[in-house]
């Protein structure tokens, strides 16, 4: 509708101007006599008459485009904004699906015999998901007693296929490797500070008790590090 009501103001404007030579060619033809009703004032008034319209006209259409362009520009903005809300939106379902997805699947290691230490990654994984959701309202609480209980889920029993101490090492080197990437990604979070100090006493706690299992000592049940 925008692009006919334009192509119109041109059509009529490019007339007027083609009018205008017209009026302006005729005068200039005819013949001036000093007693005649059209004097030489009469067409220079005529002439000046006509560009002044011309010039308002031109000056009208600029603005009218000017005012085109601002509203252009604003619907391309409010689009701009709606598309980033949209965008905002998706990820967070995402982030949200992601979650739900390696929290399912943690709790169904947990009750498979022999992945403890898959339920583990699945659930620690999670974390990284969870603080991109809006957890603040519930808090955090949750999320750190279940990580706590993977963590005493795993066990000396847990790395029972290790047939040697050095196999033993290398196992538990390599569980730390995998749940390492995480952990920098956790710990960077910008909501990380909602979890931070139970987060960290968690860590250093498992930390000390895959130590212990590393040196053929049996870790408690119901305590982290002992």
């Amino acid at each position: 509708m925008k692009e006919y009501v334009k192509i119109n103001w041109s059509f009529w404007l490019s007339l007027m101007a083609f009018v205008i030579s017209l009026v302006a060619l005729a005068v200039f033809i005819c013949k001036v006599e000093p007693y005649s009703v059209v004097t030489i004032d009469t067409y220079i008034g005529v002439i000046a008459g006509f560009i002044g319209i011309a010039v308002t006209l031109l000056v009208g259409y600029q603005i009218y485009n000017a005012i085109d362009l601002r509203q252009r520009i604003n619907a391309v903005e409010t689009l701009k904004t709606s598309l980033e809300n949209h965008q905002k939106q998706l990820d967070i379902l995402r982030q949200e699906q992601a979650e739900s997805t390696e929290i399912l699947q943690a709790r169904l290691f947990l009750k498979t015999q022999n992945m403890d230490l898959e339920a583990f990654l699945h659930f620690h994984s999670a974390i990284k998901y969870s603080l991109s959701v809006d957890h603040k309202r519930e808090g955090y609480k949750w999320l750190l007693d279940e990580l706590k209980e993977y963590m005493l889920n795993i066990t000396n029993s847990s790395f029972a296929y290790c047939t040697s101490k050095e196999e033993l090492l290398n196992t538990i080197k390599k569980f730390k490797g995998f749940y390492q990437e995480y952990d920098n990604f956790i710990r960077n979070h910008p909501n990380y500070l909602f979890i931070r100090i139970g987060y960290e006493e968690l860590m250093e706690k498992f930390e000390k008790r895959l130590d212990n299992i590393a040196n053929f000592k049996t870790v408690s049940l119901n305590y982290l590090d002992e």
